[in-house]
């Protein structure tokens, strides 16, 4: 059964859905896991607009929804965009959040989420192909795949005209370098960039720096909670890139 749980934050509070360990989780430690994160949010002027690529069940939009501010989130995992629809529909929030169910990538194409957990709330998916690896911060293995669309940034917004992002916040899991190749019109507006990065990869820490550099962000700080410290995920941080 679920339980639906009461997060208090510094703006009020949230209702979340928790139907599983993994989701009970998120609401638990929703102001240690990331507080990088929500300082952020709490950065942006009341006009702007967020883009959260690789909202899971919606945290950080509900945040942002919270704050008052315009969201676009997104989440191509079935499971997740669920719990995030309904943690939206718990929520009465003064802000506008609209959820798509779809993956970002460099360009257009068919493919498929490896998915790697049956828990609602998982993460370490990755959009692309049956023999894509998932990632190698720890050893998993893929429990189903689903079907998925990918779009790059820049072709879904000259296709569809969203509203257009003064922040990005992406965090998929080894995909990063991937979307943001695909954003290079994107992201010559955007005041900044959370992206979240193994820092152990320095190829990859590289190719991301250089990428935003060249769009006129430059990184602003690396930071990472005490809670990630002294786990498998100790290499991961959140790198905050401003224009």
């Amino acid at each position: 059964m679920s339980t639906i749980k009461t997060v208090t934050t510094r703006h009020g509070d949230i209702r979340m859905d928790c139907p599983g360990p993994t989701t009970l989780m998120r609401a638990e430690t929703f102001n240690e896991k990331e507080p990088e994160t929500l300082e952020w949010i709490d950065s942006f002027a009341p006009e702007d607009v967020l883009w959260d690529i690789g909202a899971n069940i919606g945290c950080y939009s509900l945040y942002a929804g919270l704050r008052g501010l315009r969201t676009c989130a997104f989440e191509p995992e079935a499971g997740n965009y669920w719990m995030l629809n309904r943690n939206l529909t718990l929520n009465d929030l003064p802000g506008e959040v609209l959820a798509y169910n779809i993956a970002f990538d460099r360009t257009e194409r068919l493919g498929v989420l490896n998915v790697t957990s049956q828990d609602v709330g998982g993460s370490l998916n990755q959009f692309g192909t049956p023999q894509d690896v998932v990632t190698e911060v720890v050893d998993l293995q893929v429990y189903s795949h689903q079907g998925m669309i990918g779009f790059s940034i820049d072709n879904f917004m000259k296709t569809f005209k969203p509203p257009r992002p003064d922040h990005l916040k992406i965090d998929v899991d080894g995909l990063e370098s991937h979307i943001l190749l695909g954003a290079p019109e994107t992201l010559k507006s955007v005041s900044s960039v959370l992206v979240e990065i193994n820092s152990k990869d320095d190829r990859l820490v590289d190719l991301i720096t250089t990428t935003l550099y060249e769009a006129g962000l430059l990184l602003l700080e690396k930071r990472q909670a005490p809670l990630l410290a002294e786990t498998d995920f100790a290499s991961i941080f959140n790198y905050i890139f401003r224009r």
